[in-house]
């Protein structure tokens, strides 16, 4: 049987958040289930592969796209958001249903920025696309300050909560905090660093594991002499991951911009309390003091003091602990995408 879906994004294989949902969709079997044939437009590598590996890939798409319904575009800001238009346009022409998933808390940001060229593009493809995907409330808000005429349907990230589930999680001595994710300013490395500073003779320890400024991390991490404390392995991912989630005792995220991160996800299904920021859609996955902190963007003491509380507090510890496993359970639990991708594809068809 011919499948009725096209989907488009970042490669599997690829880092980031993108690659992450797409992974745990094919994981799952919703890309079978679904009749979901997938097509990477992006892989990681030098500028020349990346364009290579995109026109290479454009031109199995034009051959192919014909043959389905749907096409289901995974897209961020840049590069993605661009190299995705032109096969939007593409889909237009053959008159495919469309649907434009965001997946990114930056799109004001990514529009004040861009050339007018550009603008006029973000704002087409919005206008355009038959449903435009946010992944929190708040990221609607700003697709709508964008495109008013957009159609707009929030669908929450989600997670398989059960390959990251840890039983009978108990608090660790030292306490182990834990950072997955990009090392650069906007998911506020720099906060960490500071709360780092603050905490550098309290009993705790500090995972900071990523891509991004990882040399610069390691260099301060060396000339402050925290390299008892703090470990920067870089890029991590698979049976590594699941072992620094199960290792750790609590995830940080003070970021100043987001969607809805994956990583807290995966955190929260692990039983991690998560201490984080009210932006984007981290506040319909962390609620201020029933299973995490929310702090004030670019509040390095609040991060600090929270941190340092939970240490202590190990009763408040084990209560968000548990809250957190049972909100990934009942709320991000990859059995919802399923459902609302099946309403969503068989009200477009």
């Amino acid at each position: 049987m011919t499948n009725n879906i096209m989907m488009l994004g970042t490669g599997m294989g690829n880092q980031g958040g993108i690659s992450s949902v797409v992974n745990d969709y094919n994981i799952y079997g919703i890309l079978k289930k679904l009749g979901i044939d997938y097509y990477a437009t992006h892989k990681d590598g030098t500028k020349l592969g990346k364009l290579l590996f995109f026109t290479s890939q454009f031109l199995v798409i034009l051959f192919k796209m014909p043959s389905y319904k749907i096409v289901h575009f995974h897209t961020s800001v840049g590069w993605s958001y661009i190299r995705l238009s032109m096969i939007f346009v593409l889909a237009k022409i053959f008159r495919k249903k469309t649907i434009w998933h965001v997946h990114t808390g930056e799109m004001l940001t990514y529009y004040a920025d861009s050339s007018l060229l550009e603008k006029y593009i973000i704002k087409f493809v919005l206008r355009h696309a038959d449903v435009v995907i946010a992944l929190s409330s708040n990221c609607k808000k700003m697709i709508e300050t964008l495109e008013p005429r957009a159609s707009i349907k929030i669908l929450l990230n989600t997670v398989n909560v059960k390959d990251y589930e840890v039983n009978n999680r108990e608090i660790h001595d030292p306490v182990n905090v834990l950072l997955l994710g990009r090392l650069e300013y906007r998911k506020g490395i720099h906060l960490i660093l500071k709360a780092i500073e603050i905490l550098a003779d309290k009993n705790i320890s500090f995972v900071l594991a990523g891509d991004g400024d990882v040399e610069g991390t390691r260099k301060f991490v060396k000339e402050k002499r925290f390299e008892k404390i703090v470990s920067v392995p870089g890029w991590i991912s698979g049976d590594q991951k699941l072992v620094l989630l199960k290792e750790a005792d609590i995830y940080i995220l003070p970021s100043y911009q987001e969607g809805l991160p994956i990583s807290i996800l995966e955190a929260m299904s692990a039983g991690l309390p998560i201490i984080s920021t009210p932006v984007g859609g981290i506040p319909d996955a962390v609620t201020d003091g029933e299973n995490g902190y929310l702090i004030e963007p670019g509040d390095s003491e609040a991060l600090a003091s929270k941190i340092l509380f939970l240490s202590k507090n190990h009763n408040i510890w084990k209560k968000l602990s548990l809250r957190s496993s049972e909100i990934a359970k009942q709320k991000f639990n990859m059995s919802r995408i399923e459902s609302e991708l099946t309403d969503l594809y068989g009200s477009l068809i």
